[in-house]
């Protein structure tokens, strides 16, 4: 079933009955394509046709109704499932000693001080003063060494 069908299917849940015009706002299409999306749930046993035409006024049947809760149930599984693997993404991350950037959710590090992916400097970590840096800098030059 394609997403346009199961939109017009659920506007059909409802409102109960409903022509062509009423489906293709819903879709945000031409009444043609709505009537062919109509058409086509017909077919399937979905609608019923009460008052045939270019306006033709559709009722949704049990076998319909049947559907919608079938689709709405997949729709839940599927986004537990993605939920699920979510944290387990999460739980693998904190195992390995890393953990989520706050901006863009890139593993990163316990000793990162900036996340590897967007540049992000990370809680907990503050800049050196320019003071403190400015003199690391002159002291490495004095001393030829590069800077540590």
């Amino acid at each position: 079933m394609t997403p346009n069908e199961k939109k017009a299917l659920v506007k059909f849940k409802e409102i109960r009955q409903g022509n062509t015009v009423a489906i293709a706002g819903t879709l945000r299409s031409t009444i043609n394509y709505a009537g062919e999306v109509c058409k086509k749930l017909h077919k399937m046993g979905y609608l019923e046709r009460l008052l045939p035409g270019q306006f033709a006024i559709y009722k949704i049947t049990p076998r319909g109704e049947e559907q919608v809760k079938k689709e709405g149930e997949a729709e839940r599984e599927l986004k537990e499932c993605a939920i699920g693997a979510e944290e387990e993404g999460k739980e693998a991350i904190e195992e390995k000693g890393e953990y989520e950037c706050s901006e863009c959710g890139a593993a990163v590090k316990e000793e990162d001080t900036e996340c590897p992916k967007c540049g992000t400097i990370l809680e907990g970590y503050e800049e050196e003063p320019e003071e403190e840096m400015t003199e690391r800098r002159r002291s490495s030059l004095d001393s030829g060494s590069p800077e540590s």
